[in-house]
């Protein structure tokens, strides 16, 4: 079946664990944690800061239901969540035991390459709606040029070049480079266009936003994401390490201290 809400997820997870396929999530200080949190937190209206990426916004009942939500999913995963590095929810779905995770396509299509049977059995879905909206956390890649090479305008037309050469980029590695210019995302799309069960992510680009939102990515929201503040608030409430409160608290000093040190 397709789980289209967070709430689906909630309400099939306790008797998946029971059937002996618990879903999960990584709750540790990886990449995968931080955008799946913030996956549920944005879902749901809750942010990190507010929308000019002036003020630390955590200290909201938005959050409070989110971190309430993910203790309640984390009762039907197994504890090595807890630990987990991003290759493990991957090698998870991969054993066959595992019947949900948070992720791109990478895993799936190691699997289809690995095994086409157990691929045969995956759905590859559309991000979660929450109740505010249906957003998906991502990672992007920026290129940049140093102001001090002789070859500026040289550098600057290779990027123009490299970045309308996306179509061999996105056939290359079977759909997971989504490009996000609008003029590349015409359809069909290469891979996916012809693809029946993955053809649906041709329209991801309208789910996704970047680390900072609703704010700018700003380099304090880019602080939160490389100190982890958000895997180590959902960790720290999920294991009962502490309070909401105070789970709540510590956030807020954290993103607070990322945003005195890179002001917006």
């Amino acid at each position: 079946d397709h789980l289209e809400t967070w709430q689906d997820l909630l309400d099939f997870a306790p008797k998946l664990k029971a059937a002996g396929n618990p879903v999960g999530t990584a709750v540790s200080q990886t990449s995968d944690a931080e955008h799946t949190w913030r996956s549920l937190m944005w879902s749901h209206g809750a942010a990190e800061f507010s929308a000019d990426g002036k003020t630390v916004a955590i200290d909201s009942p938005e959050t409070r239901t989110v971190l309430n939500m993910a203790k309640t999913l984390y009762g039907s995963m197994e504890n090595s969540v807890l630990s987990w590095a991003d290759v493990d929810n991957n090698t998870y779905l991969q054993s066959g035991k595992g019947s949900w995770i948070y992720n791109p396509i990478s895993a799936y299509r190691t699997i289809e390459a690995q095994n086409k049977d157990l691929a045969a059995k995956i759905n590859v879905d559309n991000p979660l709606k929450g109740t505010k909206a249906q957003i998906a956390s991502i990672q992007f890649t920026v290129y940049g040029i140093w102001n001090f090479s002789k070859n500026i305008d040289a550098a600057r037309w290779f990027l123009i070049d490299y970045s309308d050469d996306w179509e061999a980029q996105f056939t290359a590695s079977k759909g997971y480079n989504n490009p996000f210019l609008k003029a590349h995302q015409k359809k069909p799309m290469p891979v996916l266009g012809a693809d029946t069960k993955l053809s649906h992510l041709q329209d991801i680009a309208g789910f996704v936003q970047p680390v900072g939102y609703p704010g700018p990515s700003s380099q304090a929201a880019y602080d939160s994401l490389n100190n982890h503040h958000v895997s180590d608030m959902f960790a720290n409430f999920i294991t009962g390490k502490k309070t909401i409160d105070d789970t709540i608290a510590d956030a807020k000093k954290r993103l607070q201290d990322s945003l005195t040190k890179f002001p917006v």
